[in-house]
C-alpha cells in the first residue's frame, strides 16, 4: 500500500501505454492516457466533494 501500491499501479500504466505505442496505434494510447486522467481527476474531486459533505 502507499507508495508501493502507487508504484506497480504507474508501472502497470506506462506499461499499458507503451505496448500500445508499439503496436503503431497513437489514437488509442492517447485516448487511453486521456480517458485514465480525466476519469482519475473527476473521481479526485467527486471523493473531496463527499468526503466534504460528509464531514
Amino acid at each position: 500500500m502507499g507508495f508501493c501500491g502507487a508504484l506497480s499501479t504507474w508501472s502497470t500504466f506506462s506499461l499499458e501505454l507503451l505496448s500500445m505505442a508499439d503496436a503503431r496505434r497513437t489514437a488509442r494510447p492517447g485516448g487511453y492516457l486521456l480517458a485514465t486522467v480525466a476519469l482519475g481527476l473527476a473521481l479526485s474531486f467527486a471523493g473531496g466533494a463527499a468526503a466534504q459533505a460528509l464531514w
